[in-house]
């Protein structure tokens, strides 16, 4: 079963068609940043594409569709699952991507935080950016900024978080903070 955040390789052309149809700027992390900082001007018709975990499956199929048509993404990468070694790619389960396949593709893709071991929940449903104490929250994406080489922007896992999360990532110099929930 397909749940509503994962967009079929279908859906995903028609929608990037749509954007290349439609004269859309498509734009950078980098871009983006300024813009919601007031230092650069984008057109009405800008986006940001994003993707969350770093499966391979993106790299596989979203890559060649951005990159032919000459657009940026950022994927918010759960850094302790990307991988040392290249597998060839099998569709009966989510695999992660390795660290050669983000290289390659960083000519199309931005990489944020998406925490290092933390996009999980405990058992009674909580995420763990929740449920576990400040100290081993700011731990884990530090770690995670340490292995992407600072990220300034950050993905909360499910779209959770709370105020606490968010003065970690004030600590820890992130600039931009996104989850799911339609509002600044």
């Amino acid at each position: 079963d397909i749940i509503d955040m994962v967009v079929t390789l279908e859906d995903f052309t028609d929608q990037m068609d749509y954007l290349k149809d439609n004269n859309y700027t498509v734009l950078s992390l980098k871009e983006f940043e300024l813009f919601m900082l007031n230092r650069k001007q984008v057109p009405d018709k800008s986006v940001l594409v994003t993707f969350d975990d770093g499966y391979k499956n993106v790299f596989k199929f979203a890559y060649p569709i951005l990159k032919k048509h000459g657009f940026y993404a950022t994927n918010f990468l759960v850094t302790g699952l990307i991988t040392n070694r290249s597998i060839p790619y099998d569709s009966s389960y989510l695999q992660y991507a390795s660290i050669d396949e983000l290289k390659e593709a960083a000519d199309v893709f931005d990489y944020g935080n998406h925490t290092n071991s933390m996009h999980q929940r405990n058992d009674d449903g909580v995420a763990y950016l929740e449920w576990y104490d400040t100290k081993k929250v700011k731990e884990d994406l530090a770690t995670a900024n340490e292995w992407l080489g600072h990220s300034n922007a950050f993905a909360a896992p499910y779209g959770e978080y709370n105020p606490t999360t968010l003065d970690i990532l004030r600590d820890l110099n992130t600039k931009m903070a996104f989850t799911i929930e339609p509002d600044y």
